[in-house]
């Protein structure tokens, strides 16, 4: 349950932060609009990203979730909720960017960045390091690192 609500105070920033980023993108390629595909959109990048973030993390704390005694129902609500309150944050993002400094989305950024570190140094690495051997742990943590530096880098 840690980390579900650590990914869920992660969850919030950044999806108002994407939200805010979609509509900034938007606008540079407006004169472009109807040429635009769903690439330049939404890079591939991102989408991996997150993926290789969050779905890491989803499903060893469902894992845990279930030996804990949680139902099947339960743990699809939980999660289906945090789907629910980022989709709301992405489009609380997209429509208050404007409104908003740049200030308060470097505020958000930094807000996201932060409980994800705080979720994985308090929760993930703990567990994982309890559960399985420390080394594997690390060398899991660099590649995980290393591959999301490398989409980056290949976007």
């Amino acid at each position: 349950l840690a980390i579900w609500l650590g990914i869920l105070l992660d969850g919030i920033p950044e999806s108002f932060v994407i939200g805010a980023g979609l509509l900034a993108l938007l606008k540079t390629k407006m004169p472009q609009l109807d040429s635009l595909g769903f690439a330049e959109v939404v890079p591939y990048t991102l989408i991996a990203g997150l993926f290789l973030s969050n779905f890491p993390e989803a499903l060893a704390s469902s894992a845990n979730m279930r030996m804990q005694g949680f139902s099947k129902k339960i743990v699809f609500v939980l999660w289906f909720s945090l789907l629910v309150i980022t989709a709301l944050g992405a489009g609380a993002g997209f429509l208050l960017a404007d409104s908003l400094r740049p200030t308060f989305v470097v505020f958000a950024e930094g807000l996201a960045a932060g409980a994800m570190l705080t979720m994985i140094a308090g929760a993930m690495i703990p567990e994982a390091v309890h559960m399985g051997r420390a080394t594997v742990v690390g060398l899991s943590t660099l590649g995980g690192f290393l591959a999301a530096i490398s989409f980056k880098l290949l976007g």
